[in-house]
């Protein structure tokens, strides 16, 4: 027998409340009031709910896991080798060049564009009939034209190389010859249908080079005739003579008649002076006549004769005989002068005709020059446009035929803008399946997959599985305790707390009995037990909670108020026996229902007959009267009440409890009825003291309370405790005890 201090009585308190949220919605959360400068609180994720929720679902993962690597070993199973034949083009940069006269334009395959271009030509739907026709592949193919031509670009892969002029070729097949085959194939007719796309414009290109050399020939030769006719035409020009010496004969009657017209122009204008002179003295002023050589003797004798004359004037008298004949022989020297000057004057007037006549000669001689030289210049500049002409045109004619005769010679040539960089070979090893990438990938699915069916079960749960769920139901309603999942072989077993005190159940009952003693509102003296729907436990829970009072030495009394259902009874005593229903009908007595059980200080009152109208029964005064005097002579009563959601009686059982305490089984309870329940308890304002969370499921808890409880204290506390009595038979015995009481 357990010992305990004396427990003091608190008193009582108002009811707790709760609120109600329904299972399907989310709780809302209150408002906070708002405080300036408090930190808000940013919602955070439960890492540890989420691996809990994972744990407790993980035999849906294993299941995910199983069925995706299953599926992936089939696959591999069934699944044949596929062999890849590789092989690799490099394209030129440049394509050759035929012609300058662009039949075909030069092709830089240095551009993406162009070597995009030789991508798709590989992928040619004509290209490959050909390649089914050349070599043979039908053979290995299937259906029609058209499908074999779909196999065909279904499992060839051809892409240029990233960076490089290169195009890699690859095929996929179970037979790792045929792909080779393929690979092959379409190198060597890629390289064929360019070699004829080739030769093809290298004859067009002939047949153009020939046209325009025929073109260029009868161009040159119409040139030719051209320019022979219209040298003919102008022979009387001499044009084989020097063109400079005709210029300088021009310019020399240029500047004679230049030189006349300035020695005309000069005779007039001595001419104009001497006709306005009356005196022979005044002649001799004019330059021409002065500059006279025998005009100027003159004037030098004279002006000698002069000086001798004055030195005689001064040695002789003017009559004297010297002096007169100096005198004389000066004045015919002065007659000679000017019968000299006058001689001059009509030679200049000669000079003057004959410069008229020069000037007018010359003239007429340059215009003549002039006009057959301007003459000379046009017929020179026409046949030397023809001479370039005809020299052009040979220019083009010969690189014309010299272009004709290259592209001759390069038609039978081999030439073709791809190099083969790498051949294709027969594979040796498959490339699928691949099977660590197929196992790798199935163990991800399962896990992704499962991981999200545990968390979508879990989602779409409608049990109740922890407090969690029940505090989103129940908003304020405390979890009393929590009862691990009891593996029950017998009904004498359900009483946890005798038959094996040192349990983490029987623990779990013992702290059902303390969270009721340390309710807010005081400790209650009876509670009524019951569930929202039959198989939640709630007797299993009241026959131990009422145990785990009795065994702290309250005298306890443990009442099974379900009339409908009796299931206490096989727990305590054998056959039918009398008990509440009788009582409420009026056909016993408190003394004769209530049996003493093998639990020292616990007392039972069964459900007794089971009747149809139960309801009417405990709306009755008796219920009261019942509680009233077993409050009288025992400290703790415990009634199992019926479930509230199949019938009502249960309500009325709470009308008369100090505390209701509802028992919530995980994964069985469902929401909606704890939803339900609550919205009962609430309209009828019966208080809920909290809930029992029945049937939990085996932890940390119970590890932590089984490394406490080693395995040899637990044996040596059992070796010393008492022996449980064997179950009483309905003896003189039983009268006796109920009558003491």
């Amino acid at each position: 027998m357990e010992r305990h201090l004396p427990v003091p009585v608190k008193p009582n308190q108002p009811s707790q409340s709760y609120n109600l949220v329904p299972p399907s919605g989310v709780v809302p959360l209150a408002p906070a009031a708002s405080v300036e400068g408090a930190p808000v609180e940013l919602p955070t994720l439960d890492f540890l709910g989420l691996f809990h929720t994972l744990a407790r679902r993980k035999w849906i993962i294993l299941a995910a896991l199983v069925f995706w690597v299953g599926l992936a070993v089939l696959f591999l199973k069934h699944s044949p080798d596929v062999f890849e034949s590789v092989g690799e083009l490099e394209v030129e940069s440049e394509d050759m060049k035929i012609s300058p006269f662009d039949p075909i334009r030069k092709q830089d395959f240095r551009s993406i564009d162009a070597l995009k271009t030789v991508e798709h030509n590989l992928q040619s739907t004509d290209l490959i009939m050909r390649m089914i026709k050349n070599h043979d592949l039908e053979s290995n193919l299937q259906g029609s034209q058209t499908m074999q031509i779909a196999q065909i670009q279904g499992r060839s892969t051809i892409q240029l190389v990233r960076g490089t002029r290169k195009v890699s070729i690859s095929y996929r097949s179970t037979d790792p010859e045929f792909a080779k085959r393929v690979v092959d194939a379409y190198i060597e007719e890629f390289d064929a249908e360019e070699r004829e796309a080739r030769h093809a414009v290298q004859d067009g290109a002939k047949e153009d080079l020939a046209a325009r050399e025929k073109a260029l020939l009868g161009q040159l030769e119409t040139a030719t005739n051209l320019l022979k006719d219209y040298k003919e035409a102008n022979a009387e020009l001499d044009l084989r003579s020097d063109g400079n010496v005709i210029g300088t004969g021009l310019s020399d009657l240029m500047v004679r008649a230049a030189e006349a017209r300035a020695k005309r122009l000069d005779l007039e204008k001595q001419l104009g002076t001497a006709a306005t002179v009356t005196d022979s003295k005044r002649l001799l002023e004019i330059s021409s006549i002065a500059t006279l050589p025998e005009i100027r003797d003159l004037r030098t004798t004279i002006r000698e004769k002069a000086v001798a004359f004055e030195t005689l004037k001064k040695t002789f008298g003017y009559k004297h005989q010297t002096y007169i004949e100096a005198e004389t022989e000066i004045q015919q020297f002065e007659s000679k002068l000017a019968e000299a000057a006058r001689s001059a004057l009509a030679g200049l007037k000669r000079d003057h005709n004959s410069a008229v006549e020069k000037e007018a000669a010359y003239s007429k001689a340059s215009e003549q020059s002039r006009g057959q030289v301007a003459k000379r210049e046009q017929v020179l500049v026409r046949i030397g446009e023809l001479d370039s002409e005809i020299t052009g045109l040979q220019s083009v004619l010969d690189e014309v035929t010299m272009k004709l005769r290259e592209t001759e010679v390069s038609s039978g040539l081999e030439t073709t803008i791809i190099r083969v960089k790498q051949k294709p070979m027969i594979g040796e090893l498959p490339i699928w399946p691949n099977k660590p990438f197929i196992m790798a990938g199935g163990l991800m699915l399962g896990m992704i997959s499962g991981i999200a069916l545990a968390f979508a079960v879990e989602m779409l749960r409608r049990q109740i599985r922890d407090e969690g769920d029940v505090s989103k139901i129940l908003s304020g309603v405390i979890c009393l305790s929590q009862v691990p999942a009891t593996r029950i072989r017998k009904p004498q077993d359900n009483l946890i707390v005798a038959n094996d005190p040192h349990s983490i159940g029987a623990e779990r009952f013992r702290a059902l009995r303390a969270s009721l003693y340390f309710r807010p509102q005081g400790e209650p003296k009876v509670v009524v037990i019951t569930s929202a729907n039959s198989g939640d436990g709630k007797s299993f829970c009241a026959m131990n909670c009422a145990a785990a009072y009795a065994m702290q030495g309250n005298k306890t009394l443990l009442v099974d108020g379900d009339l409908r259902c009796a299931s206490l009874e096989e727990g305590f005593l054998r056959g039918r026996n009398r008990g509440m229903t009788e009582f409420l009908r009026g056909c016993a007595e408190p003394q004769d229902i209530c049996y003493p059980t093998q639990v020292n200080g616990l007392y039972f009152i069964p459900s007794g007959e089971l009747r149809s109208n139960p309801a009417e029964l405990l709306s009755g005064p008796r219920l009261g009267v019942l509680i009233e005097q077993a409050s009288q002579y025992f400290d703790k009563i415990v009634i199992d009440g019926a479930p509230l959601i199949p019938v009502s009686d249960g309500l009325m059982l709470a009308s008369h409890a100090d505390a209701t305490c509802l028992v919530v089984r995980s994964n069985t309870t469902k929401k909606n009825e704890l939803h339900r329940v609550g919205q009962t308890l609430s309209k009828t304002g019966h208080p809920l003291a909290g809930y029992i969370l029945n049937g939990v499921a085996n932890g940390q808890s119970e590890s932590t309370y089984v490394t406490y409880m080693s395995k040899q204290q637990r044996l040596n506390l059992k070796s010393k405790g008492d022996e449980v009595p064997a179950l009483p038979a309905r003896t003189e015995e039983l009268s006796k005890k109920a009558a003491m009481l």
